[in-house]
């Protein structure tokens, strides 16, 4: 679309003097009648230019890149200046910095949708990735936006910019999306069907309510550095997943699982019933507004090849192509490794009774194991540093057993452990020992991926 009346003579082309770049890195190529996204080059240059305020969209799908690139910003701009970053992504799990995949997510359940993909050809695999800011566990998908804004320290607040997101939505006709205490955007009141969340953008169905509901439509996480502070957010638009969320975040494990870090909160959330291009129009809208820049800046980046710019800002379209940028690169590798998505687990014990808290909560003690096995496994960056397996009230069996399983499993990776069976086969005790098979099937339940 064209830019807005009155603001084309605010918009133009970056021209290289900017950049100090050669002029051939503003040629951008249209792909079947699309407009190119900003070439890597010119937006790798980006920490050269003083402007108040910079504004991207991502065309990416892909959480790797997308959160690549937002750390490259958070890294690279300006130090004085203030960037939106927006973008969707495939439908992925999205845990915290510090947060337990085992506890926050049903892993084999992202192993089955990896199998049906491979099955399918189709690409409904949901994704597992650990982002770099703190936080609760989220689920992404083409129904919600996630907004980014990374600015000076100095002036980091954590509702000013969810308070800019509630306007936009005010303005889309949302009128009882508000800011609350915890930060999130809400929607106040207003009859639906609860739904309940592991996170902001997770649910399960509870059945029909009547009277007033106050649901999250936004949770938010942050990093903050020395001279600059990131906020990012998923907004819940119009997800089709939102009755398989629930099954996504609830682990098998999470009552017997002892972990440091940070666990998700659990909310009712809805979704707001938006297309994704007017909440991304809005927000910008508003953004624009409150940084004092021209009106019709959404559409501008739409309709311009390359990157663009006007008074105090600039902006433009991104996508895959930056991971030619090798910061950006090493940023999507580092993201998809086990190093990175399961290592960098905070320690936690998995024991086969549940915890304390789990039984205050209700929990009962495993079907699947009976009374007399107790297991206690203790991991520290998701490799085992102690284990016991008692099967027997004999102390000298349990001594032998647990001293064979010791050096089986010492310091193994979970995560490389495919199945428990294959495992416990290789420890003497328990190659005969009647109660192997359930033992391993318990632990694939608890420790799978």
């Amino acid at each position: 679309m064209a830019p807005s009346r009155g603001f084309s003579t605010g918009m133009r082309l970056i021209r290289c003097h900017l950049f100090a770049k050669p002029s051939s890195v503003l040629q951008t190529r249209r792909s079947h009648g699309s407009l190119s996204s900003a070439a890597p080059a010119e937006f790798a240059a980006l920490s050269e230019v003083e402007a108040k305020c910079q504004i991207y969209l991502s065309r990416s799908l892909d959480p790797y890149v997308n959160l690549s690139i937002e750390h490259y910003l958070l890294q690279k701009s300006p130090p004085q200046s203030t960037v939106l970053f927006l973008y969707i992504d495939r439908p992925c799990v999205v845990i915290g910095r510090n947060q337990n995949p085992w506890l926050e997510v049903n892993l084999p359940m992202l192993a089955e949708s990896a199998s049906k993909s491979l099955t399918t050809g189709s690409l409904r695999e949901v994704l597992l990735v650990r982002r770099r800011s703190g936080g609760g566990t989220v689920f992404h998908d083409e129904g919600n936006v996630n907004y980014s804004v990374i600015c000076p320290t100095s002036q980091f607040h954590r509702d000013k910019y969810a308070q800019v997101v509630a306007s936009g939505l005010q303005k889309l006709g949302i009128h009882q999306a508000k800011v609350n205490k915890r930060h999130d955007i809400v929607l106040d009141g207003g009859e639906a069907d609860e739904v309940r969340s592991d996170g902001p953008s997770a649910s399960l169905p509870q059945g029909p309510t009547t009277g007033p509901r106050t649901r999250k439509i936004s949770g938010s996480a942050y990093k903050l550095t020395r001279f600059r502070a990131l906020h990012h957010a998923t907004c819940l638009l119009s997800s089709p997943n939102l009755h398989l969320i629930h099954q996504y975040l609830h682990s098998l494990a999470k009552h017997y699982i002892q972990a440091r870090g940070v666990e998700s909160v659990s909310s009712p959330v809805a979704n707001v019933n938006l297309g994704t291009e007017d909440f991304q129009r809005a927000v910008v809208s508003e953004f624009a507004a409150v940084h004092g820049l021209p009106e019709g800046i959404y559409d501008a980046l739409q309709s311009v090849q390359g990157l663009a710019s006007g008074n105090d800002w600039v902006g433009g379209l991104v996508d895959e192509g930056l991971t030619a940028i090798p910061e950006v690169k090493r940023g999507v590798e580092e993201l998809k490794s086990d190093a990175w998505i399961y290592s960098q687990t905070p320690q936690f014990t998995v024991t086969s009774s549940p915890t304390p808290m789990a039984l205050l909560q209700g929990a009962q003690p495993s079907k699947t194991l009976p009374s007399s096995v107790h297991i206690s496994l203790e991991a520290r960056f998701a490799s085992i540093i102690s284990g016991s397996i008692m099967t027997s009230v004999n102390d000298e069996i349990v001594k032998v057993e647990n001293d064979q399983l010791v050096e089986a499993i010492g310091n193994r990776k979970i995560q490389d452990i495919d199945s428990w069976e294959d495992v416990l086969r290789r420890v003497e005790g328990f190659q005969s020992h009647p109660m192997t098979s359930r033992i391993a099937r318990w632990l694939d339940m608890m420790l799978g991926r």
